[in-house]
């Protein structure tokens, strides 16, 4: 088990310097395709969280749900 897990981190190292290296490169195409990849990690976190935070707020009852300032209910 040791061994296996030893072996994703070395994974996650070459994988990580690998990315570190293309985010410098000199090649536009390159880049761009880091970059990508990187937005497209973060959109799925950003919908994870959202599906997380939707979830539980629809198992609270609407007149429990926390009130939202004027501000924050406009921007909404």
């Amino acid at each position: 088990m040791a061994a296996l897990i030893h072996a994703i981190a070395l994974a996650h190292h070459g994988l990580s310097v690998v990315s570190g290296w293309c985010a410098d490169s000199p090649i536009a195409r390159v880049r761009l395709a880091v970059e990508n990849a990187r937005l497209k990690a973060e959109l799925a976190l950003l919908r994870e969280e959202l599906r997380l935070k939707d979830g539980r707020l629809a198992r609270i009852p609407a007149h429990n749900r926390p009130r939202y300032p004027p501000t924050e209910r406009r921007a909404a």
